[in-house]
């Protein structure tokens, strides 16, 4: 018979003081619980390491410990918690000649456990040997070998540098990016490095800066996304690419520093916009976005209160700052336009978006962008230049409260107030600094008829009046059908009296 099997054979006849059994797991691996006055108990993890572990599993007649775990990470026992703070020095044949304590201040959500090499014909890992878990063959969590047992890097201080040489350590070309906060799950067991700092030119982990006592958990686990090839080319320091969007639209990343990064949108405007647009090839920005339009991006934050003046070639080339304090939902980005077929607007050109042909969010073109219109002070008078500027003959209502939708960028226009008369918004009274959010933006719906003439027939005065004080996007709609009704019978008029 084999010796581990008899050994746990006889284990099951006789459970002798001091005797160890694996729970909750399997053959290899598992719960640590020893016998003790005349019943099955747990261990508390308080101090539990690899020594520890080695003397559970060359008790049970495993080759050795490859890991060990704390946190009931095979799940909670139950009964005693038989020891405490045990120390091994992981030459003892079992476990009760090591120093421990019988008294306990521990619950089983802190039970001890073991994972045993079944056999010596899998080697050791070499200390300061490094894998990748949680993610496949070129990314994932960095995990390195120390004092016989796999461990965890926190991600304090963490970057590209060290992400490169963890990389190369492992055979790739070069890290292409380095990620925090347990992108590729949690692990277990210990942190074994912290702080760590690196040139990016060493060949191992270990030779790089660390501290050896950290302060983390594991959800600031630390891993990479490798290079498997070098068939990809390194992009040139400065480089920028649209991201989240499409071709010709999304969240602004640049790579500096071996790394792809996001940009912050304090002071994010259109002639930055302009300046990464031109870069990428575009004719120009036809609007800079913020908040994070196009999803928040992962990584560092490489670029914050960029100014430019719209005429610089290379986004590095406008003033910014390399600290921020940003996060990712402040990402900025862009929305350039392709091909030069598409004519510039005039300044003060308005359109309407969120709905239709005839009515929607008032859009006002200022400063090289398209941008919106707050609602406060707006009313029929102000709808209905809008509505005059776009070739409508009239006015239905002027609902305000983002009716169709809340529009991005910029506010170009608070408190407007016209009399009714101007041929364009941009001559009405206005100020162009705002207190207002998008929620707010101001919109129209506009008529396809002609307003009733001065003396209406019975009846035509209450259409007339209807018009003007709708107020609402809930009474566009009826005020269509009312329009629709009102042709339909002018129509109708016209036919019969042509048929007379």
């Amino acid at each position: 018979m084999n010796s581990i099997h008899h050994k746990t054979f006889i284990q099951l006849l006789v459970n002798e003081e001091g005797s160890i059994r694996l729970a909750g797991g399997n053959q290899t691996a598992g719960r640590v619980e020893i016998y003790l006055n005349g019943e099955w108990g747990t261990v508390c993890d308080d101090a539990w390491d690899i020594n520890d572990a080695n003397v559970v599993c060359n008790h049970l007649g495993f080759a050795r410990a490859l890991e060990s775990r704390g946190g009931a990470a095979f799940g909670e026992g139950t009964g005693e918690i038989h020891l405490d703070d045990v120390g091994c020095g992981g030459e003892e044949t079992e476990l009760l000649s090591c120093s421990y304590s019988s008294i306990d201040n521990c619950g089983h959500g802190e039970d001890a456990g073991v994972i045993c090499q079944f056999t010596s014909n899998e080697p050791m890992p070499e200390e300061g040997s490094i894998r990748l878990a949680g993610g496949n063959q070129t990314a994932g969590r960095v995990e390195i070998f120390l004092k016989g047992e796999w461990g965890t890097v926190c991600d304090d201080a963490w970057g590209i540098d060290e992400a490169n040489v963890v990389c190369n350590q492992l055979g790739f070309v070069r890290a292409l990016e380095s990620f925090g906060g347990a992108a590729f799950g949690e692990g277990t067991g210990k942190i074994h490095l912290d702080d760590v700092g690196c040139s990016g030119k060493e060949t191992e982990l270990l030779s790089c800066y660390y501290n050896s006592i950290d302060n983390c958990n594991h959800f600031e686990d630390a891993g990479v996304i490798c290079q498997l090839t070098s068939i990809e080319p390194t992009p040139e320091e400065g480089s920028v690419r649209l991201a989240g969007g499409n071709q010709t639209a999304g969240r602004v990343e640049i790579f500096l520093k071996g790394e792809w990064g996001t940009v912050c949108d304090d002071a994010w405007g259109i002639d930055e916009a302009n300046v990464v647009c031109s870069q990428l090839g575009f004719v120009r920005a036809l609007e800079s976005r913020g908040g994070a339009s196009f999803g928040e991006g992962t990584g560092k934050i490489h670029l914050d209160d960029v100014g430019c003046s719209g005429e610089e070639t290379e986004l590095l080339s406008c003033y910014y700052n390399s600290i921020d304090n940003c996060n990712h939902f402040e990402d900025a980005g862009v929305i350039c336009q392709l091909t030069s077929i598409e004519p510039t607007p005039d300044e003060g050109a308005v359109r309407l978006n969120g709905g239709n042909e005839t009515a929607g969010r008032v859009k006002i073109y200022r400063n090289g962008e398209w941008g919106t219109v707050c609602d406060d002070y707006w009313d029929i008078s102000d709808a209905a230049v809008v509505c005059r500027q776009l070739g409508f003959p009239g006015v239905i209502s002027a609902p305000g409260g983002a009716s169709f939708g809340e529009g991005s960028g910029e506010i170009h226009m608070d408190d407007v107030k016209c009399t009714g008369d101007e041929s364009n918004l941009l001559s009405c009274v206005h100020i162009e600094i705002d207190n207002c959010g998008h929620s707010e933006d101001a919109g129209v719906v506009c008529s396809t008829v002609l307003p009733a003439s001065s003396t209406p027939p019975p009846g035509k005065l209450i259409f007339s009046y209807y018009l003007l004080v709708s107020v609402s996007s809930v009474h566009a709609k009826l005020d269509y059908a009312i329009i629709w009704a009102y042709q339909k019978r002018e129509r109708s008029q016209i036919d019969i009296a042509g048929r007379q």
